[in-house]
């Protein structure tokens, strides 16, 4: 991704390619603790507080952390236990240190999937995290995995140059391409759509009456960067309401807030522990069928490859995006390459493949990817000059398309799982002229996403 909406009062950020952007979050671990040593836990870490014992496997990790707490910097309040089912009463930063390893994997032992269970997010000291201190982690066999958690930018390009009087055309190119008013369109408000972003506006006129659910975590309910809003607006804008653009269905929105306001490098990274948390809610909530992910990174992770097959396996569906680096060395990016994943790349308005869309083999299909408008934020600020609507570039803005497509077969189709979505996905869509006759394209996928063909 290359953000070129500015945040800051500089342009510094403009000229940093995702290539040279850091691959991880400086400081933060993901860490998977081995089934045998999650076994014969006491279920309640106040329980053994109060006996002052422990369970030999727990003795066993705290040995481990031990080294954390005085190798890297680990600080007693900074483990968060991923994917739990239930969090206890009394946090892991007002237990001592001697329990503490029990107090965490008592928290991991109830994961909302076997897969997941035991995976922690630790804040260590950035500056002690070398090579040699990973190794040695690494080669502890208390644990299954440790990995650094990777970082994931949005996959906006830059906002679009195409002039304010075109707002009406540009609008509608994107909905045009995908034959959306040749398309049977269900209501697919029963279908829960997430977003995983910088968050949203509630108040922006284009999602009065829209059903939405936001979760902020622990930050602000604004959108600094207005990535969210924009992204939320191609899936579910309100059409036909005077209004400035319209999204593809009328779903039921589940926004998280994962990108705080601050930034690393330059540009807003997402937070790990928001990130997670988020991924989390999707897997234990049935009601939502499809996730939008427009953010990429360069690294691979253990845990969220996890996850996403977690979430397969219960029927879910992930779309994300391509990454926008192809005129900086087309690296393979991620989460879109993970299998499993509908992973999406940019048209433009000529259906020529947008110069800045990544192509590769794991490529699904293509949407519209430039000039898109789509909504802001009603209030501007030192992020974000521009207000309410404005066209941006990116396989960001192609990945709702996409997104809000599946919504609409969910909704046509309540029974499919999410491998068969993926399928009809690819199999609902049109060659264009620029691909060959048959087969798969390394830049367009199975082609163009055509609505009236997949909905029919």
């Amino acid at each position: 991704m290359a953000t070129r909406h500015n945040p800051r009062p500089n342009r510094s950020h403009r000229e940093l390619p995702q290539s040279t952007l850091p691959e991880f979050i400086p400081g933060k671990l993901l860490l998977k603790i081995r089934p045998e040593v999650l076994r014969g836990q006491a279920a309640n870490p106040h329980t053994v507080l109060a006996s002052g014992g422990l369970a030999p496997a727990s003795a066993s990790l705290h040995e481990s952390l031990r080294y954390l707490l005085d190798n890297a910097g680990l600080k007693p309040d900074s483990i968060t236990s991923l994917f739990v089912a239930q969090q206890p009463e009394q946090g892991i930063g007002q237990l001592s240190r001697a329990p503490m390893a029990l107090a965490t994997t008592a928290r991991e032992a109830s994961a909302a999937d076997d897969s997941l269970r035991g995976i922690s997010l630790l804040h260590v000291d950035h500056r002690k995290l070398t090579p040699t201190l990973l190794k040695k982690l690494r080669q502890d066999d208390r644990f299954e995995y440790v990995e650094q958690a990777p970082a994931r930018w949005l996959t906006a390009a830059r906002p679009s140059a195409a002039p304010a009087i075109d707002a009406e055309w540009n609008a509608q190119w994107g909905l045009r391409a995908i034959r959306w008013f040749q398309a049977s369109i269900p209501n697919a408000e029963s279908i829960g759509v997430a977003v995983l972003d910088t968050g949203l506006d509630l108040n922006h006129p284009d999602f009065a009456n829209v059903p939405i659910d936001y979760e902020t975590f622990q930050f602000t309910k604004s959108d600094q960067f207005g990535h969210g809003t924009h992204v939320t607006g191609i899936i579910g804008a309100l059409p036909n309401n005077d209004a400035g653009s319209a999204g593809v269905c009328r779903c039921h929105l589940h926004v998280f807030k994962v990108f705080g306001d601050e930034m690393l490098a330059g540009r807003p990274v997402v937070d790990p522990e928001a990130y997670n948390a988020a991924l989390g809610a999707c897997l234990v909530n049935d009601k939502i069928r499809v996730l939008n992910l427009s953010l990429a990174g360069t690294a691979s992770s253990e845990t969220e490859k996890r996850v996403f097959q977690a979430l397969q396996k219960r029927g879910k569906l992930v779309v994300a995006a391509m990454g926008n680096e192809f005129t900086r060395g087309n690296p393979v990016e991620y989460p879109a390459a993970y299998d499993g994943i509908v992973a999406v790349g940019a048209i433009d308005a000529a259906g020529h493949r947008a110069e800045f869309s990544n192509t590769g083999p794991h490529i699904s299909l293509v949407a519209p990817g430039s000039s898109i408008l789509s909504t802001l934020p009603t209030q501007s600020n030192a992020a974000r000059a521009k207000t309410n609507y404005a066209a941006w570039d990116g396989t960001s803005m192609a990945t709702p398309h996409v997104a809000a497509a599946a919504a609409l077969l969910f909704a046509k189709s309540p029974n499919l799982s999410g491998s068969q979505a993926r399928k009809k996905l690819l199999a609902g869509t049109r060659r264009l002229t620029t691909m060959p006759k048959k087969g798969h394209s390394p830049e367009f996928g199975s082609g163009l996403l055509d609505l009236a063909k997949l909905l029919q």
